[in-house]
């Protein structure tokens, strides 16, 4: 449960058992776990809960729990919730996690075995400040708490495996941006931060926009100050201040300027207080400042996409590519290297077959991996990746993988009556939010 456990007492029959959540919460934070699940300790504030077949996997993923919750606490203050545990939940959970108050859930898709899913522990740890400790007023200000989070998330990763992977990420993150800016329209008002939800429901307006424009946010902040040690300061003032309370951009906004105007450089409040805040809060499309990404970990990335679009260009029928050149690449590397493929024009059904036979990326066990590796078949129209989608598309619910493929598929005419006819066959297995998105994109419901 989304509470401490305080005991349990013998009844005739049952067990009862009793919790207590000191901390006030919101509703949406409320959770109550049913199951046949056991668990391992990770940490020593933290269990790991999961069905037999998936607890050892789960323990030995996430084992650096405990060295995540330290690392967010010299940023953001003491942990006040008492235990981190970590449930993961059957694979038709629509999210990469949900941040209940000591009971974070998570997808069994971040388990891959290879450290892909490490952010998603980093992200839901964050949430125990920003979005549990400190909340949105509403959904029309649910950005604020995404943003600070997602920072927050690559600063913990970035603490433990060094700054180069933190701008790393956030590098990949304001390509997710400008993907989902273009899939709605760079006019579209969905893609402001602080958005006017009236007579629409907040599930139309899910998108990376709020996590990753919102974070561009708090990154030019962060940049202003010229001091992290300084901003970190100004994070754990927020916090402090708005500790239990719902908040709104006034108040997020007021805050900085408050804290920067005693604690700052005067130069950093002047630039604050110039900030333009209707190009960065009430326009649509992307922010008016692209942060200048350290790219050092993506250059093998963009080196090895090159050499497979110049065999992909040319009349060489023999690839001279060989397994070998994918060996340097970690996973987060790799998945970077398919996204750099998907970002030019489709590549051949040939640089698809033998890319297949050289990677064996049929066969990934990292849902992100594999996930990327569809889309590019996809886009390439290579008809025997088809029935790969429509596998993993029926083995997990997740909206972030489901509703893209979905969108891919539909958009290839050829298939698009078979991807429709395989939504009805496998919705059923989604829960309803992933249903409703995915038959939204599949011009279902209108």
């Amino acid at each position: 449960m989304s509470a401490n456990k305080t005991g349990t007492t013998e009844l005739p029959g049952q067990t009862l058992a009793e919790f207590k959540q000191n901390i006030p919460i919101p509703a949406y934070l409320m959770a109550l776990v049913v199951g046949k699940i056991e668990w391992r300790e990770i940490g020593p504030r933290s269990r790991v809960w999961a069905e037999p077949t998936m607890v050892d996997k789960a323990a030995m993923e996430f084992n650096q729990t405990e060295k995540m919750l330290q690392i967010a606490e010299s940023i953001c203050g003491p942990y006040l919730w008492g235990n981190y545990d970590i449930l993961v939940l059957p694979p038709s959970f629509p999210f990469g996690g949900m941040e209940n108050p000591t009971l974070t859930y998570i997808t069994p898709t971040a388990i891959a075995g290879d450290g892909t899913g490490l952010n998603v522990i980093a992200h839901e740890i964050a949430h125990s400040w920003t979005g549990n400790l400190v909340t949105h007023f509403n959904f029309e200000h649910f950005w604020i708490k995404e943003a600070f989070t997602v920072f927050l998330e690559r600063k913990i990763m970035g603490r433990i495996y060094g700054e180069p992977m933190r701008q790393f990420l956030a590098e990949g993150g304001w390509k997710d941006l400008k993907d989902s800016i273009e899939q709605y329209g760079e006019k579209n008002p969905l893609t402001k931060l602080h958005l006017d939800l009236t007579g629409l429901d907040p599930t139309d307006s899910f998108s990376k926009v709020p996590y990753e424009k919102g974070s561009t946010v708090i990154w030019y902040w962060d940049e202003l100050y010229e001091d992290s040690e300084l901003f970190d300061k100004f994070i754990r003032y927020f916090l402090s201040k708005w500790k239990f309370q719902s908040i709104t951009l006034h108040n997020l906004f007021e805050t900085i300027l408050e804290f920067t105007r005693k604690e700052a450089p005067l130069d950093v409040y002047t630039k604050l207080l110039n900030m333009n805040t209707t190009a960065w809060f009430e326009e649509p499309g992307l922010p008016p400042y692209k942060p200048e990404f350290d790219s050092s970990l993506s250059e093998a990335c963009v080196l090895l996409a090159e050499e497979w679009i110049n065999y992909d260009s040319g009349n060489n029928s023999v690839c001279e590519l060989t397994p070998d050149n994918l060996v340097p690449l970690i996973p987060l590397q790799k998945i970077e290297f398919l996204s750099l493929l998907l970002q030019g024009h489709p590549i051949q059904e040939k640089t698809i077959s033998c890319m297949d036979t050289i990677y064996n990326f049929s066969d990934s066990g990292s849902f992100h991996i594999k996930f990327r590796w569809l889309k590019l078949g996809i886009r390439s129209r290579y008809k025997p990746i088809v029935e790969q989608v429509f596998r993993f598309t029926e083995s997990q619910g997740r909206i972030y993988f489901n509703q893209q493929l979905f969108r891919d598929m539909y958009d290839w005419k050829e298939q698009r009556v078979e991807t429709i006819e395989t939504y009805h066959r496998i919705k059923n297995r989604w829960m309803f939010i992933t249903r409703y998105l995915v038959g939204r994109e599949l011009k279902l419901f209108c």
